[in-house]
């Protein structure tokens, strides 16, 4: 038998299809057991992250929802928050993002701009990083945003009365 038969090339044909597709099976159920390793691994470290903050906090909400609007070139788009935990009063809620992999460190750049965003939209006093790896929490201060500096103005206006109040009487 040649290489010029019609009947091996065919034959090798079928085989490489065969071959080819039980490749294809096989690499997407490694992917869908990655995927499915990584989704089990993130709940484990929410519930430690739960367990933990209702430890320190009085008011623990899991995944809240919190609707924006974006606006392109004038048409209104609407997209949804749902920050992993916020925690604490009302008025001065911190967000708590619960990280396992790379991206626990809060100076990669999704991550950074994740806080940002949740920050801004929660109008958080706090925001706070929980390492699922390390069973850790970790506060992240992102400054020059509204709000961060009002404490010390409104301190030094307070303080800038007193004074007045005192000088004056």
């Amino acid at each position: 038998m040649s290489f010029s038969d019609p009947r091996l090339l065919v034959g090798l044909a079928v085989a490489a299809g065969v071959l080819l597709r039980l490749g294809l099976a096989l690499f997407r159920l490694r992917r869908r057991n990655v995927i499915r390793e990584r989704s089990t691994r993130g709940r484990r470290g929410e519930d430690a992250a739960a367990r933990a903050l209702a430890l320190r906090f009085a008011r623990v909400e899991r995944h809240p929802r919190l609707a924006r609007r974006l606006r392109i070139d004038g048409v209104v788009h609407t997209y949804e928050l749902c920050p992993d935990f916020v925690v604490g009063p009302r008025r001065r809620p911190i967000v708590i993002e619960v990280k396992s992999g790379q991206d626990r460190d809060p100076r990669n750049p999704a991550t950074r701009r994740q806080l940002l965003e949740y920050a801004l939209a929660f109008g958080a006093a706090k925001i706070g990083v929980f390492d699922a790896r390390a069973g850790s929490l970790q506060w992240v201060e992102l400054e020059g945003l509204p709000g961060a500096r009002r404490g010390g103005w409104l301190l030094a206006f307070a303080l800038g009365i007193a004074v007045g109040l005192a000088l004056r009487g």
